[in-house]
């Protein structure tokens, strides 16, 4: 059986949707008073894009890709394009997505005040 590529190319952006909105739910839950102002379809607006870019560089699972989202709201949307050191771990082909995500954790930690102590 052969599904056609306009349905996976559906599945997938069904399935990224679900995900976005599983990521606001989550963020929300742990960053209330981050996220209290936004309202649920702008916060959605918001990861969507960061999403895709998580997965440009190949992290894939939810956790990696919400290490991701977690930097990008804490450090800057565009800290994989500030960074040369963060756009050169992201694009190594050298480390799997898990050593990626552990890596951007680490940074995303030394990079806010404090040693990211909340």
């Amino acid at each position: 059986m052969r599904i056609p590529d306009g349905q996976m190319a559906a599945l997938e952006h069904a399935s990224v949707g679900v995900y976005v909105t599983k990521c606001a739910r989550l963020l929300r839950e742990v960053y209330p008073e981050e996220t209290g102002g936004i309202t649920d379809e702008a916060l959605r607006a918001e990861l969507a894009p960061i999403i895709d870019a998580a997965r440009g560089y190949g992290l894939l699972t939810e956790q990696q890709i919400f290490v991701y989202v977690r930097t990008a709201r804490s450090v800057g949307k565009d800290f994989d394009q500030m960074s040369p050191t963060a756009q050169e771990v992201l694009l190594s082909t050298y480390l799997d997505a898990d050593e990626k995500a552990l890596w951007l954790h680490r940074w995303t930690l030394a990079m806010l005040p404090e040693g990211g102590a909340e």
